[in-house]
C-alpha cells in the first residue's frame, strides 16, 4: 500500500463512515500529527517512488520474468 497506516497517513475499511470520522478528528484537531504524517509521507514517496527506483524494480522484474526466444 502506498500509505502505512499510522505512519504516512491513516486507512480505513472501504464502507465504514465511522473510521474515516474518527481519522479525519484526529487529523483536524492535531497540527503535530498532521505535519508529522505528511513529512514521513513524503520521504517514503521520495525514495520508494522515485523514477530511478521504479524503473529498477521494473527492469529487475522483466529481467527475472520475461524470456525472450531468439
Amino acid at each position: 500500500d502506498a500509505v502505512h497506516d499510522g505512519v504516512t497517513g491513516y486507512l480505513h475499511r472501504p464502507g465504514n463512515s465511522e473510521e474515516l470520522e474518527a481519522a479525519m478528528e484526529s487529523l483536524s484537531a492535531n497540527y503535530s500529527l498532521r505535519e508529522q504524517l505528511g513529512k514521513q509521507a513524503h520521504e517514503r514517496a521520495t525514495k520508494e517512488f522515485a523514477a530511478h527506483t521504479l524503473t529498477a524494480a521494473l527492469l529487475a522484474f522483466y529481467a527475472q520474468h520475461l524470456f525472450f526466444e531468439g
